[in-house]
């Protein structure tokens, strides 16, 4: 089973712009726009750049569920140059738009975070020898994304690899 909607354990804290929203209703602000300290620098200092030398940064992500500077709680939704949830059409409409989950969201529709998916799962592919995947939590996913990494992988590795996908819940 695979979780590709989010990262959690950061290497780090960053300071960034974020608003706070309504955990029932992500369409709702309850804070005005304010800078945030939140876990989003993955940089993997043991690994040394073996496998990758990707560094995850803030805006690599759309949201995260702690304000460290404050202490405060919640969803907090990234603020910056194309940022924003994910449409409502390509994710569960649970709670408005169910695209945030948990821990930090990542942001597939920065293209950086995109190509190091495909990077990612040709390395966890050949590393493992698998012949199928099994996604987890996909309804907080864009369907756009679900549907090019299917499409990337098959193209990589065959039509025939299997994928399924995990979906809790009956409002999608």
């Amino acid at each position: 089973m695979l979780f590709l909607n989010h990262k959690a354990a950061a290497d780090e804290t960053e300071f960034f712009q974020a608003i706070q929203v309504d955990e029932n209703d992500r369409h709702k602000t309850i804070s005005e726009e304010h800078e945030i300290e939140g876990w989003t620098r993955f940089y993997f200092p043991g690994r040394r750049g073996k496998y990758s030398d990707f560094e995850w940064h803030w805006y690599h992500f759309s949201g995260v569920s702690k304000d460290e500077k404050s202490e405060a709680e919640g969803i907090f939704q990234i603020v910056g140059e194309g940022k924003g949830w994910a449409e409502d059409d390509e994710v569960s409409n649970e709670f408005g738009n169910f695209d945030y989950l948990m821990f930090a969201d990542i942001d597939y529709g920065h293209e950086d975070v995109f190509e190091e998916t495909k990077q990612w799962l040709n390395w966890f592919i050949n590393e493992t020898e698998i012949d199928g995947i099994r996604l987890d939590a996909v309804k907080h996913i864009k369907s756009s994304v679900i549907n090019d990494l299917v499409n990337y992988v098959r193209a990589e590795f065959g039509e025939d690899f299997f994928f399924s996908g995990r979906i809790l819940g009956t409002r999608y």
